[in-house]
C-alpha cells in the first residue's frame, strides 16, 4: 500500500498521466485508500499482536517504547533533510511546530502540522497508539466495547465526510480531511478483522483468495471514474464505498495464511520497506528535480521510483533495522 501511495505521487509530480483519465483515476484510488488501507491494517495487528495484553506499568513502557522507536528515528531524520535542504512540507518550522514534531504530537493538534510531505498519518497512528492500551482495557472486559466503539467513531466521522470536507474552502479541504475523526473509525474495523479471525479457524483457500481479490479489484477500478477533483472519492458517500473495499481488502489477507515463499519473499521486502518508502519518496523526487530532470514523464517517474526504494532499502538497514534492535533490547 506504501508503494501504491508511491506511484500515485510520483505519477503526478511528473504529469505522467492526463488529468481525469482512466490511469490517473485508477492511480488515485489506490493511493488515497492505499493510506486508509493501512489505518486498517495497523489496527488489525495491533489487536491480534495486543488484544489480549494486560498493560500494567512495565507492558506499558515496553508497548510506547518500541512504537516511538519505529517512527520517530527516520521521522527525524526526513524531518532533518527537509530543514537542512529548504525542502517546503508543512508549515514553517516554528518552536512549536518543531516541538510538537520532535515529540510527535503533532497529530493530536492538527495532523497537517507535520514537517514531512505525508507526515499526517503518522500523526494520526501516533493518536491510535497512545489510545490503544486503554482500548484494549474497554475490550478485555467484553468485545462488544470494540463494535461498539466502531460504530460511534464511523458516526463520528460523518459529519466530516459528508459536510465539512466537501464543503471546506478549496484551500483547507485537506486540512479537514486529516483529522482524526475522519479516520479513526478505520483503526477500530481493523481490530474488528482481528476479533472475527480469532474467533474461527476458517481460512480462505488459495484459489478462493484470488478471485476474492480480483473481483474487490474490479468493483474499486469501476466506481466512481472519470473524477476530475480527487476530492470526489475523498468525501461523500464515495468514502465510504471505498472504505469498505479496503476492508474487505484486509480481511481477505487477514484471513488467508500466506506461508514464507520464494513468491511471498518480495512482498515481505517491500512490506519491511513500507515506512522508508512512504516517508522518502518525496526528497526521492526533489533530488530529481535538482538534477534537472524536471516533469519528463516515465524516465522520470522510473527514476523517482529506483531512487525510492534504494533510499527504503537504506533506511531499513541502517536506520529502522538498529532502532527496533535497540527497542527490543
Amino acid at each position: 500500500m506504501a508503494l501504491a501511495v508511491v506511484i500515485y505521487h510520483t505519477s503526478l509530480w511528473t504529469e505522467l498521466f492526463t488529468p481525469a483519465g482512466s490511469a490517473t483515476t485508477m492511480l488515485a484510488k489506490l493511493g488515497i485508500y492505499g493510506v486508509q488501507g493501512f489505518f486498517v491494517i495497523s489496527g488489525f495487528c495491533f489487536f491480534h499482536l495486543y488484544g489480549e495484553t494486560v498493560f500494567d506499568g512495565p507492558a506499558l513502557k515496553t508497548f510506547f517504547l518500541k512504537r516511538w522507536m519505529r517512527l520517530a528515528p527516520l521521522f527525524f531524520v526526513v524531518v532533518g533533510l527537509n530543514l537542512l535542504f529548504h525542502q517546503k512540507a508543512g508549515p514553517d518550522p516554528s518552536v512549536r511546530m518543531l516541538a510538537e514534531n520532535l515529540t510527535l504530537s503533532f497529530g493530536f493538534f492538527h495532523p497537517n502540522h507535520a514537517l514531512v510531505v505525508g507526515g499526517w498519518s503518522i500523526g494520526l497512528e501516533a493518536v491510535f497508539y497512545t489510545a490503544l492500551p486503554s482500548l484494549i482495557l474497554f475490550t478485555r472486559w467484553h468485545k462488544g466495547f470494540l463494535y461498539l466503539f466502531a460504530g460511534l467513531l464511523i458516526w463520528a466521522s460523518l459529519p466530516w465526510s459528508l459536510h465539512w470536507v466537501p464543503e471546506a474552502e478549496p484551500w483547507n479541504r485537506f486540512h479537514a480531511y486529516v483529522q482524526v475523526a475522519n479516520h479513526a473509525f478505520l483503526f477500530l474495523l481493523g481490530g474488528i478483522l482481528a476479533h472475527l479471525r480469532s474467533r474461527t479457524a476458517f481460512r480462505l483457500r488459495p484459489l478462493t483468495f484470488v478471485i476474492l481479490l480480483a473481483v474487490l479489484a474490479a468493483i474499486t477500478f469501476s466506481l466512481h471514474r472519470g473524477f476530475y477533483d480527487h476530492f470526489d472519492i475523498m468525501a461523500g458517500p464515495a468514502r465510504y464505498e471505498f472504505s469498505a473495499l479496503c476492508v474487505a481488502v484486509v480481511g481477505c489477507f487477514a484471513f488467508m495464511d500466506l506461508k514464507e515463499s520464494a513468491g511471498i519473499h518480495p512482498l515481505v521486502v517491500l512490506g519491511d520497506w513500507s515506512y522508508g518508502t512512504y516517508l522518502l519518496h518525496p526528497l526521492a523526487n526533489a533530488l530529481l528535480l535538482w538534477l534537472g530532470m524536471g516533469k519528463q514523464g516515465w524516465p522520470t517517474f522510473g527514476l523517482g521510483l529506483l531512487l525510492t526504494l534504494v533510499f527504503a532499502y537504506g533506511s531499513h538497514r541502517f536506520i529502522e533495522k538498529p532502532a527496533m534492535a535497540l527497542a527490543r533490547g
